[in-house]
Formats: C-alpha cells, sequence, structure tokens
C-alpha cells in the first residue's frame, strides 16, 4: 500500500514539475522541457498505464517518473510497456525518471534489461536520481527554495545528528517561500519517520534556548 513517504513527493512533483526538472538536471546536466503539466493515468490501448507520475506539454512531449524505495522484478515490464505505450501515442520518445533514496536501487535501475528464450534481448535505461545526503545537501544550496523539501524527504528515512541537520536547514529556508513557507514546512514534518521529528524539534528547542541565554547577555 503506498505509503504518506512514497506519495507527497510525487504528488510535489506533479503540482511543480520544475523541481522534477532541477532533479534531472543534476544528474544529466540538462533540464525537462518547459511547460509540462501532470497528466492522468488513462487507460491507454485497453491497458492499464502503471507509471506513478506523467507529465505532458502541447507539443506531445513527455516525461515519466517513479519513484522506487526498493527493488521489485516485476517493475521492468511494467515501466517498459509504459514507456512504449506513451511513446506510441505521443509519437515521440521521452524519459522515464527514477526517482530512489537507496543505492543497491539506483544500480538495480540504471540498466534493466532480459533476453527472450532464442537470444532477443530488451533494454531500459531510465534516468536515475538518487536522493541520498549528498544529494540532499546540494539541493539545500541551490537557489529554488522549494526543493528544500525534497533535501528533506532524502533524509527522512534516516536518523541522527546528521539527518537533523539536513532538515533544520530545509525548514530554515523554508522561511524564503513567503506565503507557502507554513505549507512547506508541516509537509517536511508530515514525511519525516517520528523519531527523527522528535529529534529535530530537540534540536529546535535547544537553538531557542541557546538564543534566548545569548540575548540575556
Amino acid at each position: 500500500m503506498p505509503t504518506t513517504r512514497h506519495d507527497r513527493p510525487l504528488n510535489r512533483l506533479g503540482q511543480e514539475p520544475a523541481l522534477l526538472s532541477a532533479l534531472v538536471a543534476q544528474v544529466t546536466g540538462r533540464p525537462l522541457p518547459r511547460g509540462l503539466k501532470r497528466a492522468p493515468n488513462a487507460l491507454r490501448q485497453g491497458k492499464d498505464l502503471t507509471l506513478e507520475l506523467v507529465l505532458t506539454d502541447a507539443r506531445g512531449r513527455w516525461v515519466a517518473a517513479e519513484l522506487q524505495l526498493g527493488i521489485d522484478v516485476a517493475k521492468p515490464r511494467r515501466w517498459a510497456l509504459s514507456v512504449a505505450l506513451l511513446t506510441d501515442e505521443h509519437e515521440r520518445p521521452g524519459d522515464l525518471v527514477v526517482l530512489t533514496h537507496r543505492r543497491s536501487v539506483q544500480r538495480w535501475a540504471r540498466r534493466l534489461a532480459w533476453q527472450g528464450p532464442g537470444g532477443s534481448r530488451s533494454e531500459l535505461r531510465p534516468i536515475v536520481v538518487l536522493l541520498d545526503e549528498a544529494m540532499a545537501r546540494t539541493l539545500l544550496a541551490q537557489a529554488d527554495a522549494r526543493l528544500v523539501w525534497l533535501a528533506a524527504w532524502a533524509v527522512s528515512h534516516r536518523k541522527g545528528p546528521r539527518a537533523v541537520e539536513v532538515v533544520e536547514r530545509a525548514l530554515m529556508r523554508c522561511g524564503e517561500l513567503g506565503p507557502q513557507a507554513l505549507e512547506y514546512r508541516t509537509s517536511i514534518i508530515e514525511v519525516l519517520q517520528p523519531s527523527l521529528v522528535e529529534s529535530v524539534r530537540a534540536a529546535l528547542q535547544a537553538a531557542a534556548r541557546r538564543s534566548v541565554e545569548l540575548g540575556k547577555a
């Protein structure tokens, strides 16, 4: 069953495709086409399109994205089918982007191939974005403060002072988002595991106490 940690990043990227473009640019050096909008996961040619997020534009360009938290041996077949259907529907190739926070999934998803009994071979090479701590710190340094949400998600399953630091910095940069600041901060907290939430809360409270003490000095 989909979880909050799984669904919310895809929903965020569907609402703000520019964030996915920024992620892809970190890996490939090239942003995605402008003007992409979320497309409904409709039935196409009698087959259920199983990709979690599909973005299209008025010119028929398309990008699909999947958030993969673990290795799933059935996914390559489904991805290949979905990519073929989208390519046929839009009469042009597009891109499949796989997001993960696990290096093992990154290695697996970089090159998916299978061979038939007669020797024919099929292959799929998605753009794979590893949302690990290193990427989180890269995102925190970007000018677009909206990316800090993804930085926090990248460490949301972690614990310890390094994860707390990333989340603290993300919450602080949310202040740059004006009217969206509260919504971003709330959604960050909602995807963190409970133990990390408690650690972040304790760190923020300690920082507030230090600030008060310095003010009295």
